[in-house]
């Protein structure tokens, strides 16, 4: 009904214009960068990480831009270093660029991760749609084949490619895939701004409903009237 839809309109504003009393990202990955003893100069780039993060955990602006050119400490490797250490954070799977890279994240820290399910996160995401086995198979054959015809295998591209490519495999892999979490930062608070819906408006006239007086015009209480 009318009144139905309206009283849940008004419930679900009610909820929207509630604060947010969770701790933010930002404040849970401070916390635990300031329980850890690290140089000066490894904790000033982790703080910078951190206050380069979205909220849901994703880089603001690419890390390397991060770096002080003036400080001769700060080098590629120990950005390296530094974005590895808060991925280790809890929760795991942020500090990174994408969904892709966060789930990557995630099956390397689970140390049980099948090799044939790192292969699919380390940049082959989209192997998975559909998700059908028969489809995922072919395409790994055809990644694999493409790799050996232009360069060869080489160490990097045969980092994940030591698994039998059965369709057990792939069922194993994708299985394993379903238990990482997407969204890691859900469960922190946003820094959105919360607007409150009015329940009651106010609406200054005369007694007879006139117009409404100009600014600086002087009303009688009992000439205002409210509409709900």
């Amino acid at each position: 009904s009318a009144s139905g839809e309206q009283a849940s309109e008004a419930h679900l504003a009610a909820l929207e214009s509630q604060a947010d009393t969770r701790t933010s990202l930002t404040e849970h990955f401070l916390s635990q960068l300031n329980m850890t003893k690290i140089p000066p100069a490894e904790y000033e780039l982790c703080e910078k990480l951190i206050y380069n993060m979205d909220a849901t955990g994703y880089h603001f602006l690419a890390p390397v831009s991060l770096l002080d050119k003036k400080n001769k400490s700060h080098t590629i490797g120990l950005l390296e270093k530094c974005m590895e250490r808060i991925q280790q954070f809890d929760p795991p799977g942020v500090c990174v660029k994408n969904m892709e890279e966060s789930l990557f994240v995630q099956a390397k820290q689970k140390g049980n991760a099948p090799v044939l399910a790192l292969f699919i996160l380390d940049g082959k995401l989209n192997y998975l749609d559909p998700p059908k086995i028969e489809r995922i198979s072919a395409k790994i054959k055809k990644h694999l084949a493409d790799q050996q015809d232009m360069i060869g295998l080489t160490e990097a591209s045969l980092r994940y490619t030591d698994f039998q490519l059965t369709d057990e495999a792939i069922e194993e892999a994708l299985q394993f895939i379903r238990t990482l979490d997407p969204f890691p930062a859900r469960d922190f608070s946003t820094t959105e701004t919360h607007y409150v819906a009015a329940d009651v408006f106010v609406e200054k006239t005369d007694s007879k409903g006139n117009e409404i007086p100009k600014e600086g015009t002087l009303i009688r209480d009992s000439e205002i009237s409210l509409i709900v």
